[in-house]
């Protein structure tokens, strides 16, 4: 029986102080604010004893720097997936914000693997909501099937729901709120919610209302 950790990234600066974008470099690709910094430290103690054996994180920042946190509690490499990336929506970005070469990125992130070759390069735009379905699946059960131990999704609202929907059908029951945890069991095309929670949150670190874009 294989498992798969799938996590969202912790609650991201924009959406607390919306005049961020106004001067911000790069606009689409948000930081996480000190919240949400504090959700991925809790979440990382969280998943201390899971047993997790890989962890693969979305190249957005918001999503590394979650990973970055429960890595340093995992003692773990972070592989920058693209095929975990959000939705390319392009109602939502006017340029594709994800595409930054890893070496300058290691200096910050020195748990970065630079040897981790992503298995999908999504293209810009992504106009219908299956694509980032089709590739999410394709790297989840890929992933799972590569280990033998647990493994760790780091990724984004939407592509959590997607994500669960890929794997059993539906995503009934899966949290998409920050730095939500959620086990699914299983292997190849049969999947199961384990569970599904923010319960591993303070109640003052957690979402009131959920917030994609």
């Amino acid at each position: 029986m294989k498992q798969i950790y799938i996590i969202r990234h912790g609650f991201r600066l924009d959406h607390e102080d919306r005049s961020w974008k106004k001067t911000a470099e790069r606009p689409f690709d948000a930081p996480l604010s000190e919240k949400g910094h504090l959700q991925a430290k809790k979440t990382g103690i969280a998943l201390k004893k899971a047993g997790i054996e890989a962890i693969y994180s979305s190249p957005l920042r918001r999503a590394v720097q979650t990973a970055t946190h429960v890595a340093d509690r995992l003692d773990l490499p972070i592989n920058l997936e693209s095929g975990i990336v959000e939705w390319l929506n392009p109602k939502w970005y006017d340029y594709t914000p994800w595409r930054q070469p890893v070496e300058p990125r290691l200096e910050e992130f020195p748990r970065i693997n630079p040897s981790y070759k992503t298995l999908v390069e999504p293209q810009y735009p992504e106009h219908h909501e299956a694509i980032p379905w089709a590739r999410g699946a394709y790297v989840a059960r890929y992933l799972a099937h590569a280990h033998d131990g647990p493994i760790l999704l780091v990724s984004h609202g939407v592509i959590v729901l997607t994500l669960a929907e890929a794997l059993t059908g539906s995503h009934k029951g899966v949290s998409d709120k920050t730095c939500a945890i959620s086990l699914f069991e299983g292997s190849g095309y049969d999947w199961t919610l384990k569970f599904s929670s923010t319960d591993h949150l303070d109640e003052d670190l957690g979402e009131d209302e959920v917030q994609f874009v």
